[in-house]
This record gives C-alpha cells, sequence and structure tokens, in this order.
C-alpha cells in the first residue's frame, strides 16, 4: 500500500455470533473469541467506510471542476 500511497482499512468493529443462529453481537477486533463466527462489519466501521465513500464522491465531483476551472487534470489527496 506504500508504494501506491494508498490506504488499507481495517474493521474497528464487527457483528459477530457463535452460529449464524446466535444473537449477533458487535465487538472490537481485540475482544473476538477464537469460537465467534464474524458475520459482518460493525457500526463504527460503517461510519468510516461512509466517510471514505463520501470523500470519493465530494473530490471526484468539485475535485473536477476545480480541475477544469485551473486547467488541470486532477486535484485529488488521499487526506481522509
Amino acid at each position: 500500500s506504500e508504494i501506491k500511497n494508498c490506504k488499507v482499512i481495517y474493521p474497528q468493529d464487527v457483528v459477530v455470533g457463535k452460529n449464524l443462529n446466535d444473537t449477533p453481537q458487535i465487538k472490537k477486533l481485540n475482544e473476538i473469541s477464537a469460537d465467534d463466527m464474524i458475520l459482518d462489519i460493525g457500526p463504527e466501521t460503517i461510519k468510516v467506510i461512509c466517510n471514505i465513500i463520501y470523500w470519493i464522491f465530494y473530490q471526484s465531483r468539485s475535485g473536477s471542476r476545480m480541475a477544469r476551472a485551473n486547467g488541470s487534470k486532477s486535484t485529488q489527496s488521499n487526506d481522509f
């Protein structure tokens, strides 16, 4: 990821259960037990991903307008 100047996003929390019929619980990564089954990402991770998607959408819309106005091809950066 350093060579390509990109960030790897790891989940901050996950939804777990002992099996598919168990009541789901939200846990941080360091709280997962060996017998937990990870079922989905958790709400904090969803917020992080939503912010990244918003940033990409905003940058692509405003960045392309700014680039055309300034005569350049790209104004993107990788600050999430």
